[in-house]
């Protein structure tokens, strides 16, 4: 939704902004149009079009009709540009007799009263469009042909005048409506085709399966997601096909193996205490035994990785109070015929830390970690198992002071946190203890974390989320 309301926005915005900008284009030209239009209609100046010499010669025109000997004259040279432009031009004196012209069309009267000089002065004398000039003796009058212009008298009140403000204001607000409720209209026709393709493509995302309409200006794009997503369906119900045959396989595996691997560890269990076999005898039975059973640990580690990394392996959680799991769990070790060469230390700092989880993968996690540092670290080395919290989560943490880890491992292991049976299957078993614990805290919604400094000992953090 977040993102079609940002569509939007952007969408209204441009549109107005483009408005906006279209009305300001279109007030400036109507006041460059107005400017042109009235210094033409009301000083007799001429448009563009006309030449600059033509321009020139009416301006000076005033000065260039002079009286000479009685007559009024003008310079050759002024003539040549009025004729040949067409225009001609006369002078009427106060009492409205003419009393000079030059290139006159037949109709063009010679007398005229105050009245004919109020009508053509401000539009035409004879359908001719003509424009008046201020003159010592008189009038000036030029003249252009019929149609080289029109002529339009423009008429306001005060009242107008004072209104017009308030029109320009209305205006701008009623355009301003007008776009955007035009641009609120087109958005809106817009997110229409494009939310079912968002939604499309977040329901993608999520696996599951899209069907759009392929209608409309997006009809292309919609084909093109139903495509993706058929495709990603069935890619996924292979691949779901060929995982369920992978797990299956491996359950079947192991529960295979076990019934045999039972009857050689039990039997090489009662061979081992046979009295009639000899000490060697005993010895190598007892050795059966041991990678017999070591064998069922692995099978079983196989088992629960695969479930781990499916989520099949249903949890069992329930509230445990960390202070007292890890006491048991550390007697546990100690208790259990420990090797002097190790010791293991309990520091809970927290006393009261809970956390809802499946008790025994955890201690299985737990115990995982300690077991590693006793099998990784033959010569011995101090282990120390530490718990505490901060407002959100419990902290457990399982260190050692033996060899450590290379950090080209540790990578290896947190990379594949995600990917377990894969990493088994390709033989990388070596960190398999590890590997369980990642999928146990995964399962947890926890978080792990492996430090390793020079090679000194390792650390392994377990991030557990707290009961609230």
């Amino acid at each position: 939704m977040d993102s079609i309301k940002y569509i939007l926005r952007r969408f209204i915005g441009s549109s107005i902004l483009i408005s906006l900008l279209f009305i300001i284009l279109n007030i400036l030209g109507l006041f460059a149009f107005s400017y042109v239009t009235f210094v033409s209609k009301y000083s007799g100046d001429l448009d563009a079009s006309e030449s600059k010499e033509i321009r020139a010669t009416l301006m000076m025109l005033e000065d260039k009709v002079i009286l000479k000997d009685g007559k009024f004259t003008l310079d050759d040279s002024s003539k040549e540009v009025l004729h040949s432009n067409k225009v001609w031009a006369m002078l009427i004196d106060n009492n409205g007799d003419r009393v000079w012209g030059f290139d006159l069309p037949k109709e063009i009267p010679s007398h005229y009263t105050l009245t004919d000089v109020a009508k053509f002065s401000r539009f035409f004398l004879k359908d001719y469009p003509v424009y008046v000039w201020e003159h010592p003796s008189g009038t000036l009058v030029t003249g252009y042909p019929k149609d080289k212009y029109t002529k339009f008298n423009l008429t306001y009140t005060i009242d107008e005048i004072s209104q017009f403000p308030m029109l320009i204001i209305g205006m701008l607000l009623f355009n301003a409506i007008i776009t955007f409720l035009l641009a609120s209209f087109i958005g809106l026709k817009m997110v229409k085709s494009i939310k079912p393709i968002i939604t499309g493509i977040k329901l993608m995302s999520k696996g599951e399966p899209v069907v759009l309409q392929e209608k409309g200006i997006l009809s292309d794009i919609s084909k093109s997601i139903n495509t993706v997503s058929k495709e990603l369906q069935m890619k996924n119900e292979r691949l779901r096909k060929k995982e369920e045959a992978r797990t299956n396989w491996i359950a079947g595996i192991s529960h295979d193996i076990r019934t045999p691997l039972s009857m050689i560890i039990g039997y090489s269990g009662e061979l081992e205490e046979s009295s009639s076999l000899s000490q060697r005898e005993q010895e190598q039975a007892s050795i059966i035994c041991n990678q017999g059973i070591k064998i069922r640990e692995l099978v079983n580690d196989l088992n629960l990785v695969s479930k781990l990394e499916y989520n099949m392996q249903p949890l069992d959680c329930n509230k445990i109070r960390v202070s007292v799991f890890l006491r048991e769990l550390v007697s546990e070790f100690i208790n259990n015929n420990l090797d002097n060469d190790f010791y293991i230390e309990l520091d809970i700092l927290n006393e009261d830390i809970t956390i809802n989880a499946d008790k025994k993968l955890l201690k299985r996690a737990i115990s995982n970690l300690i077991q590693n540092s006793i099998t990784h670290n033959q010569q011995g080395c101090n282990i120390k198992v530490i718990s505490k919290s901060d407002l959100d989560f419990c902290y457990i943490i399982v260190e050692d002071d033996g060899k450590g880890m290379s950090q080209e491992k540790i990578n290896y292991l947190l990379k594949a946190q995600n990917g377990l049976s894969e990493a088994y299957a390709k033989g990388q078993n070596h960190g398999l203890g590890l590997l369980i614990v990642a999928g146990i805290i995964n399962a947890h919604d926890g978080k792990l974390d492996i430090t390793s400094i020079d090679c000194q000992g390792i650390k392994t953090i377990l991030k557990l989320p707290l009961i609230k």
